[in-house]
């Protein structure tokens, strides 16, 4: 079973390489990936969430505090054997939980930093900020309430703890600058030499958010028509009419046609089988018609009409 975002794009081998690594790794493992190091949407603020992502997920490749389910792939007894997640836990934390779980039940955590997704956060600094604030206050709790709250964990790291304490640190030395003698002004260059010191392998990888180093990717919405009615939707209203003009004549074998050289990814999104799938998004007969659609692609890709 291969778990990952419906705001997630997979390469066209993630799959083959995720079935091949576990395989490798045997029953007793449970296999991870990251993001790519640049997102599918260009915004600075999305480009650094990217980057400290696959940063501090690719830490301990090889011995994983957690495994995100936005790149998550283990055996389906696995999952049936440890009851799957977890659904009274905090939202965003089910994948650490459920990892947690799987440890203590003595299966083997790794991630493979090969096998990748890409992202769309489009983030700007509003989103950004209450994205971290609201990680943040879960994981606070979630720590608090595991009594693990000095714990190297993912992206709330040594590092990351380190610097909370190193800024506010820093922000009492400068609150009293005024009357500071020339010692505590030399303890506030340390703090901050030990700050570079400790992040300085994410500083490496900094660069990266400003120097592009690959073409952005273009996620085209052939329309806002829709007929399923989710109320996660980033379309929550319906368009008015003018705005629900399909484009009639752009279809898969054109855009195949014309960008021979293109990746192009169809997202089919399910949520559960038969019945939970078509409540969560409100269409009777969604699941089928999902799979029907994924059949019908399958067939366009390997040249035979459907």
């Amino acid at each position: 079973m291969f778990f990952t975002d419906a705001d997630c794009l997979l390469p066209p081998d993630a799959l083959a390489r995720a079935c091949a690594a576990l395989d490798r790794l045997g029953p007793r493992a449970v296999l991870g990936g990251t993001y790519t190091p640049l997102p599918a949407d260009d915004s600075f603020f999305s480009r650094f969430q990217s980057v400290f992502i696959h940063h501090s997920e690719t830490r301990h490749a090889a011995d994983p505090d957690y495994l995100a389910t936005h790149a998550l792939a283990l055996h389906a007894d696995t999952l049936r054997r440890c009851h799957g997640f977890d659904e009274r836990v905090h939202p965003i934390l089910e994948d650490a939980e459920f990892s947690h779980r799987l440890r203590r039940a003595g299966y083997r955590l790794v991630l493979d930093p090969a096998i990748q997704v890409r992202h769309i956060f489009n983030f700007f600094v509003a989103r950004f900020l209450r994205n971290a604030f609201t990680k943040a206050r879960y994981w606070t709790r979630y720590s608090i309430a595991n009594c693990d709250q000095l714990a190297d964990i993912g992206t709330a790291s040594h590092a990351l703890k380190l610097n909370v304490a190193t800024y506010f640190l820093s922000a009492l030395l400068r609150a009293g600058a005024w009357s500071m003698q020339p010692v505590w002004f030399a303890a506030l260059g340390l703090i901050q030499a030990v700050h570079l010191w400790w992040n300085r392998a994410l500083l490496e990888v900094l660069p990266s958010i400003f120097c592009k180093r690959r073409p952005i990717q273009l996620i085209f919405f052939v329309t806002r028509r829709c007929n399923a009615h989710c109320p996660f939707c980033f379309y929550p209203n319906s368009a008015s009419p003018n705005q629900n003009k399909i484009r009639k004549k752009l279809s898969a074998e054109e855009i195949l046609r014309t960008c021979c050289k293109s990746v192009i990814a169809v997202k089919i999104s399910l949520d559960g089988l038969h019945g939970k799938h078509d409540a969560l998004r409100g269409s009777p007969g969604g699941f089928d018609k999902a799979l029907g659609t994924s059949q019908r692609l399958a067939a366009l890709r390997s040249g035979t009409p459907p």
